[in-house]
């Protein structure tokens, strides 16, 4: 059936029904008839005939006089026959008025005729926006707001809401197409500083509507609406709507965003400080998010009173209820998703130097801080790495191990994967992906006059994710500044000269190196709260691997404090076992909470048979410190080893830390060396194979990163080994013990396996000893200082000075035929190869030969052990040297 056909039918009912009703309803249908009976399909089409009825006002007017009769049959069919004629451009635009005004007079009657009408307003805007303006655009909202009211059904209320919604959106959409054409601005409207300027019409009819919203929202009379009243939930949402849907707008026309900065900007102040409405709080919420997100610019005094007062929020003076704590935080996170937001928040208030600014992003992240500090309890936060929830020891506590000086011995160590169960678990305290995460965010939660119930967790679980997404922006940032520079895959270590003055590039990494230096203290201090918190194992992880990248931009940056002060936390996260592993409530603590804390045990199995006759310090008892590292503890330890492998090209004379953390992985899987007692604390029972083999990779993956360091880098290496081994040399096992970390915090090397640093001094020469020591006269020298000095000094052990007599030798057997080997060889041609090898046989030759003189050169003594020990140490070199020179000569 045409289309014709259907309004003809329409019209036959309304003439039927209007014979019995209203005889001035049966004429004007008469004559509407007549006009479509006009129709000649063989001169012109149908669409062209029914858009030719535009041009006749008259056909329209027994559809008005229905619409006002109140009649519910005759309503019906005039709204289908109108619907009809939208579709087809048909009405006449001289009428507009008096259809609104029918299409009013019709929201008074039933359910079915209200969503009738509903249906026709956006097909109607749609169709004639360019004639609905000023004065018909408020009658024409009226329409569709006088359905929203509170006595209405819900289906009408709601579907009037939606559709008041969609018709505001299409008034600024008209403002864009008008964008793009030259009109008339004749409209004058207020900006800042008293000033006006002139506007078109869509944009005026724009600019007044969006100020009424915000009248309405205030519940104040509008001054172009015709509506008195919307809910404060619905105007937020409309504000939301039109914001989010209109971003360039707002940019782009002064006038609005004058009205974002002197109307909506202080709504939304007044509300986040007084509101206690969950459901208003959350509009509110995401509005701020809005205009922060995406009206920066327009709103920047604004946003940082904004901001400010939300991390006021979150702070214990402010008394604000959880959920609102939470809104908050919620509203933090959306934030700082966007990176590069974040840095313009950062350039525009914390990093501003022309201006003094409210340094917003420090004082939230302080807030949070403090929130951190407060949730002890519910963390159950202790001072080191806690034990993993539900990990059960791996060996019996009473089993001993038989030490080893070699690190490579962490995979020879066999370890039950299962392990025993003979102590019952406690209850899982502090916070877990499933304890914490929410599927419905409350920024989320629309229509609920409450807030949805979450644990007490939630709240810290929101810090931990932004101060991680902080990290990884960072991380990123610093990648990609690097890649800029990068002719390879490798990373590029920058610094204040990487870029040009002028460059973009510059700002970038001037603002990414301000961006750390202010903030990374109290994200490193949250992420230290966390890590020594009862965590489950996917936070925790999570959690390190975030830290270890902010670690790692750092280094990228050429940030140092940060960088050493993180690696120096790893290392002290891996190495304290002692001291309170959770949240403590009382004051007065039990022997088993006391100072040694989680040494007791290993204190009692280590000394309970160790003599205490005698007087010398051989047979003194020996405290040793608690060897029960867990697998979070070396967790930590990768990540350190990671890190030292990712930035041993700067690192410098900050290797200590690496190699403070190596040794006492070494006593806490081999245990002590070089001690005479008959019993040391036996293995951790909280480690098994898995932890033995990630922590015997490192060492490897280390080795391999150490291996491709420059010989520049190299001697820095040698440099803090050689240093702390002499350190280490000079200490005397006290009565009560040695720990990691001293009286002041700092870490120190252990006292319990005091030759590490020689056999590691050893394993680091023997790694590529062509660049390293032949080729790099100073490594050469400094190497074969260190060993003649300690060689020589006869106030060592005799046994000591052995195995530095030892290590220098497999010094100087692996550097004279390194260069013979086909992985050298084949690289050089016969010149160069002859100028290494003769420079190889001409630096071990010779320092063997000053070796032998220096020992030879002691003064006399009469002691008869150091007599013999000393000629045990020229055998030894002579040994070396004969074994040398053979060698030599067969390549000859």
């Amino acid at each position: 059936m045409s289309l014709i056909q259907q309004i003809s039918n329409d019209l036959l009912s309304i003439q039927s029904e209007g014979k019995r009703r209203s005889p001035e309803i049966k004429q004007a249908t008469d004559k509407s008839l007549d006009i479509l009976r006009s129709f000649n399909g063989s001169n012109q089409s149908e669409q062209q005939f029914l858009r030719s009825l535009s041009e006749k006002s008259e056909f329209i007017i027994p559809l008005l006089y229905c619409c006002r009769s109140r009649n519910t049959k005759l309503v019906t069919t005039a709204l289908q026959c109108l619907y009809k004629l939208l579709l087809s451009n048909s009405l006449p635009v001289t009428k507009l008025d008096l259809i609104v005004d029918a299409l009013q007079e019709s929201t008074n009657l039933s359910i079915e005729i209200q969503l009738k009408v509903l249906q026709i307003l956006p097909t109607f805007f749609q169709s004639y926006s360019a004639f609905i303006y000023d004065e018909l655009l408020a009658k024409f909202l009226l329409v569709c707001s006088s359905l929203q009211a509170a006595t209405k059904p819900t289906s009408v209320s709601n579907t009037a809401s939606a559709t008041f919604l969609q018709l505001i959106n299409s008034v600024f959409e008209k403002v864009n197409e008008e964008d793009k054409s030259v009109v008339e601005s004749s409209n004058a409207v207020p900006i800042d500083n008293d000033e006006t300027i002139s506007i078109a019409t869509s944009a005026y009819d724009a600019q007044r509507i969006f100020l009424d919203l915000c009248t309405l929202i205030e519940h104040h009379k509008p001054s172009f609406l015709k509506t008195n009243y919307i809910t404060e939930d619905f105007g937020f949402e409309l504000l939301e709507s039109v914001i989010k849907n209109n971003r360039l707008l707002f940019l782009n026309h002064t006038e609005l965003g004058y009205l974002l900065r002197v109307r909506v900007a202080p709504i939304l102040l007044r509300f986040l400080s007084s509101s206690k409405d969950f459901n208003i709080m959350v509009r509110v919420s995401r509005l701020i998010i809005l205009a922060i997100k995406e009206q920066f610019t327009n709103l920047k005094l604004e946003n940082e009173v904004t901001l400010s007062l939300i991390t006021h929020i979150l702070l214990r003076e402010s008394a604000s209820p959880y959920w609102k704590k939470v809104l908050c935080m919620e509203v933090y996170r959306e934030i700082l998703k966007d990176f590069d937001l974040v840095k313009i928040i950062f350039a525009e208030y914390d990093g501003n130097r022309t201006e003094e600014r409210k340094p917003v992003l420090f004082e939230f992240l302080n807030a949070s801080l403090l929130l951190i500090q407060e949730s002890g309890s519910i963390l159950n936060t202790g001072e080191i790495v806690q034990v993993p929830y539900a990990q059960d020891p791996a060996v019996p506590p009473n089993s001993t191990t038989t030490p080893s000086t070699s690190s490579s011995s962490v995979s020879k160590r066999k370890l039950s994967t299962s392990g025993y169960t003979g102590e019952k678990q406690e209850e899982f305290k502090g916070m877990s992906m499933t304890n914490s995460y929410t599927k419905v965010c409350y920024i989320d939660s629309f229509d609920k006059t409450d807030p949805p119930p979450v644990l007490e967790t939630y709240l810290p679980y929101l810090i931990c994710q932004c101060v991680t997404i902080i990290s990884e922006g960072i991380f990123a940032l610093s990648l990609t500044l690097s890649s800029s520079i990068s002719t390879s895959n490798s990373i590029v270590f920058l610094n204040e000269s990487s870029f040009d003055e002028s460059s973009e590039l510059k700002q970038q990494y001037d603002l990414g190196t301000s961006l750390v230096i202010k903030l990374w203290t109290p994200i490193f201090q949250i992420y230290e709260k966390f890590i020594f918190s009862g965590l489950d194992n996917e936070l925790f992880s999570k959690i390190i691997r975030s830290l270890q990248k902010l670690c790692h931009a750092s280094g990228i940056l050429g940030i140092k404090t940060p960088r050493n002060e993180i690696l120096t936390f790893f290392a002290k996260a891996t190495l304290n076992l002692t001291g309170k592993s959770k949240f403590q409530t009382k004051n007065i603590i039990s022997i088993g909470e006391s100072i040694v804390g989680t040494i007791s045990s290993t204190i009692n199995q280590a000394v309970s048979t160790i003599s205490t006759s005698g007087s010398s310090a051989q047979s003194q008892d020996i405290i040793f410190y608690s060897r029960n590292i867990n697998s979070r503890n070396i967790l930590c330890f990768r990540v350190l080893i990671s890190l030292a492998i990712a930035l041993g090209g700067v690192l410098q004379e900050d290797w200590d830390v690496i190699f403070i953390t190596l040794q006492w992985i070494s006593y806490y899987i081999d245990g002590p060396t070089g001690l005479h007692t008959k019993e040391v604390p036996s293995l951790s029972p909280y480690i098994n194979n898995n932890d033995l083999s990630s922590i015997d990779s490192s060492l490897r993956k280390l080795s391999e990163g150490v291996k491709n360091q420059s010989p520049e880098e190299f001697y820095f290496i040698f440099d803090a080994c050689s240093k702390l081994s002499n350190l280490v040399l000079k200490i005397e096992v006290p009565n009560f013990g040695h720990s990691p970390i001293d009286t002041e915090g700092k870490l120190q090397p252990c006292a319990f396996n005091s030759e590490y640093f020689i056999n590691k001094i050893t394993d680091l020469c023997e790694l590529n000893p062509l660049p390293f020591l032949i080729e790099n006269d100073t490594n050469w020298n400094v190497m074969n200082a260190f060993f003649e000095k300690l060689s020589c000094n006869r106030e060592l052990d005799d046994e000591l000075r052995k195995t530095v007599t030892r290590s220098f030798n497999s010094i100087c057997k692996r550097s004279s035929v390194v260069v013979y080997e086909d992985e050298y060889k084949s690289k050089y041609d016969d010149t160069t190869f002859n100028y290494i090898s003769g420079k190889t046989e001409e630096k071990v030759l010779k320092s063997l030969n000053r070796f032998i003189i220096n020992l030879s050169q002691l003064p006399k003594i009469e002691e008869l052990l150091v007599q013999n020990c000393e000629a045990e140490l020229l055998l030894q070199v002579l040994d070396t040297l004969k074994e040398i020179v053979n060698r030599f000569g067969c390549q000859s």
